[in-house]
């Protein structure tokens, strides 16, 4: 890494041999050349690898602390798969390495998914000191901690909570 053999492009990119001395057709090559597979990887890996720096500076500016973690979290994962791909390479695909990229990808996509998720619908919260929050439904009961005060109907000596009425 970063080259293949010495070369960024391989140089029979487009050549599988069809066993009889010739050669298949080149939409073969996308699926069976092994140098090409591997180029489209390496360069579809590095557009994501773009896509995902802009999309985690991008998420730097929300208001929301739980989508900047997520974000965060997903950035992380993905500079290690970046770095587990590389390092996969270089251990010329030792089945551990190659399985573990394979099972970061697959925990990277969830985490692409978590954080797109709370960018999408972040948790209702007030930025500024002072204003009392109007969420879409008036609340009926305060929610405390282990124990949400609806359970008990409002009951005020209720032992867990004793809350009292909001509305």
């Amino acid at each position: 890494w970063p080259s293949m053999n010495g070369e960024f492009f391989p140089s029979e990119a487009f050549y599988v041999p069809d066993g009889q001395g010739g050669s298949l057709p080149v939409w073969h090559a996308f699926f069976e050349n092994p140098g090409l597979v591997q180029f489209m990887h390496r360069m579809s890996g590095y557009l994501l690898f773009a896509f995902g720096v802009v999309a985690y500076l991008k998420s730097r500016k929300s208001p929301n602390p739980e989508t900047r973690d997520a974000f965060t979290l997903m950035f992380g994962a993905m500079l290690g798969q970046v770095a587990l791909g590389i390092f996969t390479v270089l251990t010329v695909a030792r089945w551990e390495v190659a399985i573990s990229h394979q099972i970061l990808a697959v925990f990277l996509w969830a985490l692409i998914i978590y954080a797109r998720f709370n960018a999408a619908y972040p948790k209702f919260r007030v930025v500024r000191r002072g204003v009392r929050p109007t969420p879409p439904y008036p609340p009926r009961f305060r929610t405390h901690g282990k124990h949400s005060c609806g359970a008990c109907h409002g009951n005020r000596a209720h032992p867990l909570c004793r809350a009292s009425r909001v509305d």
